[in-house]
């Protein structure tokens, strides 16, 4: 299977149109051929979604390249004529370019504002099947509208053979390949924080539990660690004969370098780090009642799971070393924090070396950073920072 790199940028103009950058047909020293297309709305015919024209381009030296100024027809005479000779090559180049901008109109319309999409042509040509169109599967925006990433990360993943997604990339130079991580990782990252941001106040642990579910990178920030994910709602014993009583811990990770263990809990924003509206004595506040009591239970969750480690591991023996575990609870806001004698008795109520204890706006801050610094990373180089 052969493969090619597409990219291009699209230009809105407006809400049923935009241009798209030149794609080249052939192209000499000073002179080339170019195919300068258009995404377009045609709801008579929807499978007719590009536009275009033909246009030659010449290169004076030490320049960029022109456009030729086109022969006006009402200025021919009888027996001239305009041609533009195409090799089978050439047209073969300008049916995949259409194939594939046909597909980006049918996956994402008409983008909402300019928009850079990257892919990989799959030109696997089905010669039983007549005019069978050589499919492009993986094509993703690199900015602008896009369906979910899910949906478009699924296009590249659609073989279990990992040989097929290492052919698919075969052509793609080491640079390309680190652009590509880069700019799935930013698009990742920004639907993320969107997702987010789209949680509201009122909602409870469950929308939190899915959305670090979805986004389970999420939970590394908390120690700066890798981690993947073993389980959620995991048992941590404690059930008695009548089935009461069970013990499930909100996520189970691991290390992957050191197996060591970690274990998180999590709250909502919402949830107060601080006990009542007045201090406990003098200038000292007490922690909530739901910080104090998530501190506890992680800190059990820790024993039984020393304690219980062959059977919690039972089907899976080498997944879990006998290492001291990582303990941490995601709770509340810092907003809720509003005078000094607040943050310092929120500090030192956080401050066990045991338990890692952290805000729901520290860790989006900490995800923030993280999507400004690969945002930074795929920024073009400029002359004022060179």
């Amino acid at each position: 299977m052969n493969t090619e790199v597409f990219e291009v940028q699209t230009t809105t103009k407006a809400a049923t149109m935009a241009e798209v950058s030149d794609i080249i047909i052939h192209e000499k020293d000073t002179v080339r051929l170019i195919f300068r297309p258009k995404l377009v709305e045609n709801p008579s015919l929807p499978d007719a979604g590009v536009d275009g024209r033909l246009l030659y381009q010449k290169k004076p030296k030490d320049s960029e390249w022109v456009d030729v100024d086109p022969k006006k027809l009402s200025t021919l005479k009888i027996g001239e004529q305009v041609a533009i000779p195409l090799s089978s090559a050439d047209l073969a180049k300008l049916r995949d370019a259409l194939n594939n901008l046909q597909y980006l109109k049918d996956m994402f319309g008409i983008p909402a504002k300019d928009t850079h999409f990257f892919g990989i042509q799959r030109n696997d040509h089905l010669t039983q099947q007549f005019f069978k169109v050589p499919p492009t599967q993986i094509i993703l925006p690199l900015s602008g509208e896009a369906t979910g990433l899910a949906e478009a990360l699924s296009l590249i993943f659609q073989s279990d053979d990992p040989a097929a997604l290492l052919n698919a990339t075969a052509s793609l130079s080491p640079d390309q390949l680190t652009k590509l991580q880069y700019r799935i990782g930013l698009s990742q990252m920004e639907r993320l924080i969107q997702d987010w941001d789209s949680i509201s106040a009122d909602e409870g642990e469950s929308s939190w539990q899915e959305l670090f579910e979805k986004y389970p990178f999420v939970l590394e920030q908390v120690f700066h660690v890798p981690a993947v994910v073993i389980g959620t709602k995991a048992y941590m014993g404690g059930q008695r004969i009548d089935r009461h009583g069970a013990k499930f811990l909100d996520f189970l990770l691991e290390n992957p370098a050191t197996h060591r263990p970690v274990l998180v809990e999590i709250k909502t924003p919402g949830t107060e780090l601080l006990h009542g509206n007045s201090p406990y004595r003098g200038n000292a506040w007490g922690p909530g009642h739901e910080l104090a009591g998530s501190m506890v239970q992680v800190l059990t969750y820790r024993d039984t799971l020393m304690e219980e480690m062959k059977t919690v591991a039972e089907d899976k023996p080498d997944l879990l070393r006998r290492a001291l575990p990582l303990c941490a609870v995601i709770i509340g806001s810092t907003s809720q924090l509003d005078s000094a004698d607040k943050r310092r008795s929120f500090e030192l109520a956080r401050s066990r070396p045991d338990v890692s204890v952290l805000t729901f706006d520290e860790l989006r801050t900490r995800l923030e950073n993280l999507r400004s610094v690969l945002a930074h990373v795929h920024a073009p180089v400029t002359e004022e920072d060179a």
